[in-house]
């Protein structure tokens, strides 16, 4: 039996994504299936395989509740195609990452060949010298207090910082991840949260 941990808050996409899987592997492997949802230390373990859904830029930040699961086959849907590996965390070094518009087709015969190629691992990746984007201390208390919808002034009043300096703090950071929109900026900093385990931001680099 083949045991799926699908992080995916989309119950459609999900029962889809799990639908595809038990076919594939039925079909293609003689093997059934069993899926979990809840992303913890202990599913992540014993899953053969982890599938995330990633909002735009998330692909970027540290999980280090990544680090407990086996070298199998991990799934990212992206919104949008990532064509620079070279770039990303150790946490995503390895994995799978797919435009979530890809077509069933197109998902299982990926999923076919990646699973294939999962049953000879290579050795894993250190997390040392891992490329993740971090934020600065200052950018960091900037998006929180623009997460709990603060306004520019005030953020700047409570930092004793000028204005335009709020709005440059939010540009790099929209610029660091690739993000587009406020909407877009606002969803990566409320994954963040739920992610975190000691409230930090993208794993801040102190007195920067």
């Amino acid at each position: 039996m083949i045991t799926i941990l699908i992080n995916e808050p989309d119950v459609y996409f999900r029962r889809g994504v799990a639908f595809l899987l038990s076919d594939l592997f039925q079909e293609a492997f003689n093997e059934t299936i069993q899926i979990h949802v809840e992303l913890t230390e202990a599913n992540i373990a014993l899953a053969d395989i982890i599938i995330l859904s990633l909002c735009r830029g998330e692909h970027l930040v540290c999980r280090p509740e990544l680090r407990a699961r086996k070298k199998r086959l991990v799934i990212g849907f992206v919104d949008r195609k990532v064509t620079t590996y070279s770039v990303l965390p150790t946490c995503y070094r390895d994995m799978l990452l797919l435009p979530r518009r890809i077509s069933p087709v197109e998902t299982s015969n990926t999923l076919r060949v990646a699973w294939l190629a999962m049953q000879h691992p290579a050795e894993t990746a250190s997390c040392t010298g891992c490329a993740h984007k971090t934020l600065s201390s200052q950018q960091a208390r900037v998006m929180a207090s623009l997460l709990k919808g603060q306004a520019v002034q005030v953020i700047a009043d409570e930092m004793t910082i000028d204005a335009k300096t709020v709005f440059n703090h939010k540009y790099k950071v929209m610029q660091k991840f690739g993000l587009q929109s406020d909407y877009e900026l606002l969803q990566l900093l409320r994954r963040q949260v739920e992610n975190s385990t000691d409230g930090n931001f993208f794993c801040p680099d102190p007195g920067i």
